[in-house]
């Protein structure tokens, strides 16, 4: 919008009730161990971007080394659960499709998953998945799309991994289910910047852009209010 309409422009993120994922209680059948630790997935399944398939892929390479861990994949998807139990043959054993989840269920199961894994491969413009996980304590690890990396602090709040890659998404998980203080890193980062997609801040800044709005509108004479309440018909009566 600055290159070409000029002026300027003010970003705001979308906003996310940090409280209700942070304190959300885990479930004990989605929590890892040391050693069966829990990576879970949240998407649709039958949708190419989400990239169900990008993680599909890696799974070989991450339980040829962990052989013990579990994938929490949640969402809805026509074929694809069949498609990817086929696709994994005998590694099938190791995902655990839970279908789609009430919004209880996925607090609790990114509060109980060591890792969440946002594998897609575009069409992102924000990532607010990734902002609930990173407040209900998941350590995040998406692939390196620019929205997402935005979200994740370029990389200090999060784990990135280059988009597409199944290869590199393995890498990434088994050195991170490998240290367990990185993790850890990662989760105090998180835990501070994920403050600023609260709606308690979102909210502020909403209302700052208002406030600066009106300020220039009656600076220059104008009546911004009075155009905004004409697009709304009064009821009878006389009640806005």
């Amino acid at each position: 919008m600055v290159d070409h309409l000029g002026g300027d422009a003010v970003v705001i993120p979308n906003g996310v009730y940090t409280d209700v994922f942070a304190s959300s209680p885990r479930r004990p059948e989605w929590t890892g161990t040391p050693q069966a630790p829990t990576v879970a997935f949240l998407g649709r399944l039958d949708e190419p971007r989400k990239g169900l398939d990008v993680l599909v892929r890696a799974i070989p390479g991450i339980l040829a080394q962990a052989p013990g861990t579990r994938f929490l994949v949640a969402g809805r998807g026509n074929g694809a659960v069949g498609e990817t139990r086929e696709a994994l043959g005998d590694l099938a054993a190791s995902v655990e499709f839970l279908g789609g989840v009430s919004d209880a269920d996925k607090a609790a199961l990114l509060a109980s998953a060591d890792l969440y894994v946002a594998p897609q491969t575009g069409g992102e413009s924000f990532g607010i998945v990734l902002v609930e996980a990173m407040a209900a304590g998941s350590v995040v690890v998406a692939s390196d799309l620019g929205a997402f990396q935005r979200v994740l602090d370029a990389g200090a709040a999060g784990a990135l991994f280059r988009t597409g890659d199944p290869d590199d998404l393995a890498a990434t998980v088994l050195a991170l289910l490998a240290d367990p203080a990185r993790r850890d890193a990662y989760r105090a980062h998180a835990e501070h910047w994920v403050q600023r997609f609260d709606w308690s801040g979102v909210t502020e800044q909403v209302l700052a852009v208002y406030d600066m709005t009106l300020a220039a509108d009656h600076a220059i004479g104008g009546d911004v209010v009075g155009r905004v309440m004409g697009l709304f018909p009064r009821r009878v009566g006389g009640d806005a």
